[in-house]
């Protein structure tokens, strides 16, 4: 559910840093935004008849924090519905009139919040509204409010939130993750570093500097034939990277860390 909403916030990137002529993107920036809206309070209606939750926030439900939670309002999508419904309004009116940004306006004070639970006594982002502490896959959506969203990071508000959910915030694997052979470890969310996972991202955003360079090395190292980073295993070529996900060439693998070293 987020996916769509992820190249909206590029496109709306893309306009705030160089100024590009983004018009022929204009109708799907607003229709991603208003899809998730009408979508989620007719789902709300047909449970309770009523559009809104008993704060007045939109109810996103059923909802996925990637593949790795189920619950409701997810924070990657509530952290990607903020980012975008503020990019519209920050548009000329040339594109998105006055009357699309009171609508857009009125939403923005629907979206519900970005959720957070306790782990170690301290405030970290939880990645649903419901209590999880076991984990499907090895994906980390309660930092997606970090990258790709912004809404954390250095030079922003409460960076420390950020910081103790990387330290504090992770899950373990579920019985049945454990049953289908997943690998064992204590912090599976941290030791998912390989292919497309945007860990070092993360950690340069946050200022960790040293955690960001051990990712960003294990990420670049040359051609991994393996995600074992002491194998010698190395493909034929040097940025056919292996995957534990989808396919060799992993280019997502490279690519991702390349972002990383960017961002330091």
């Amino acid at each position: 559910m987020v996916q769509a909403l992820e190249f909206a916030y590029m496109i709306h990137e893309m306009h705030r840093f160089t100024g590009a002529d983004i018009s022929e993107y204009i109708p799907f920036l607003k229709d991603v935004v208003i899809f998730h809206f009408e979508y989620h309070k007719l789902l709300q209606q047909k449970r309770n008849g009523k559009d809104w939750d008993e704060n007045g926030k939109l109810v996103l439900s059923p909802g996925h924090a990637c593949e790795t939670y189920k619950g409701t309002n997810p924070s990657n999508l509530v952290a990607a519905l903020q980012r975008n419904i503020e990019g519209l309004l920050q548009l000329p009116n040339k594109w998105i009139n006055e009357v699309e940004k009171e609508q857009f306006k009125g939403w923005l004070e629907r979206i519900p919040p970005i959720n957070y639970r306790i782990r170690n006594g301290v405030k970290t982002i939880a990645p649903v509204k419901e209590e999880r502490d076991r984990i499907t896959n090895a994906e980390l959506p309660q930092l997606y409010p970090v990258f790709p969203f912004g809404i954390y990071g250095l030079g922003q508000p409460n960076l420390d939130v950020a910081v103790n959910t990387w330290k504090y915030g992770m899950d373990r694997w579920n019985d049945g993750a454990i049953a289908r052979g997943m690998p064992s470890g204590p912090t599976p969310q941290k030791d998912n570093w390989w292919g497309w996972s945007q860990h070092a991202i993360m950690l340069a955003r946050m200022g960790l500097t040293y955690e960001a360079k051990e990712y960003v090395t294990k990420k670049l190292s040359d051609s991994r034939g393996s995600i074992d980073y002491e194998s010698d295993e190395r493909t034929r070529f040097p940025v056919f990277y292996c995957s534990r996900y989808d396919w060799m060439p992993d280019i997502n693998w490279g690519g991702s860390g390349m972002i990383a070293l960017q961002e330091m």
